[in-house]
């Protein structure tokens, strides 16, 4: 479930591991994105109702841009909030229509899924995500390599927050500051319910980044 890119300028090296210690993996998987003081936001498993919303506003008063890997059937329950998404600047990405975990499903099924989250984000927000991100972090090789053939390279993290198992604010602040590095991807969650936490540690994370001289980015659109 470990992905490495060690260089981001004119190509990605690919080093690191999924589902297993000698497994690796060809497709384009990624974890992180270069080595600059660039950190990159992504919250997973919305958009909620309650702090998805909450997220936006911590985000626009703080000027801040994030990456959000949505759910399709999310989206369809809240348009209008997932169209705020893009107003607002961010970057949306598929996270599978209702967080199912790709290893238990066929290669079909898993394109279908793809595809019909896709459709249905296109539909709702008129943009087409660039990112895909799988349920729990859990793909295989075949699988990303479907994935990463319908258009989508695949990215994972570097710093995991764990707020979706956190008790307080504090403990996520802790788990994001002490792994921080150049070029990270930071997994965040809106959509559950431990992400009223989230909330509460966000504007803490992004005022102690930016002590420490980091600045934020939306993922590339270009790789």
């Amino acid at each position: 479930m470990r992905k490495c890119i060690l260089g981001f300028v004119c190509s990605l090296v690919m080093v690191g591991f999924i589902l297993g210690p000698t497994q690796t993996i060809d497709a384009q998987v990624l974890r992180q994105i270069g080595h600059d003081k660039t950190v990159y936001l992504t919250f997973d498993d919305g958009p909620s109702k309650r702090y998805t919303p909450q997220i936006l506003d911590i985000l626009s008063a703080k000027h801040v841009p994030a990456t959000f890997f949505v759910l399709g059937f999310r989206v369809r329950e809240f348009p209008t909030i997932a169209r705020r998404l893009v107003v607002e600047g961010h970057e949306i990405g598929n996270h599978g229509y209702q967080h199912d975990f790709l290893p238990e499903k066929t290669a079909a099924w898993v394109a279908q899924d793809v595809k019909r989250t896709d459709g249905t984000i296109h539909q709702v927000t008129g943009s087409y995500p660039k990112y895909y991100r799988p349920p729990g972090g859990l793909i295989t090789d075949n699988e990303a390599k479907s994935i990463v053939s319908l258009g989508h390279p695949v990215i994972l993290w570097t710093v995991d927050s764990e707020d979706w198992k956190a008790n307080s604010a504090d403990k996520i602040i802790h788990h994001v500051m002490d792994q921080i590095q150049p070029g990270a991807v930071i997994l965040m969650h809106d959509g559950v319910s431990n992400s009223r936490y989230t909330v509460e540690a966000l504007p803490k994370i992004i005022d102690a980044l930016r002590a420490r001289g980091y600045h934020f980015a939306r993922l590339p659109q270009s790789l």
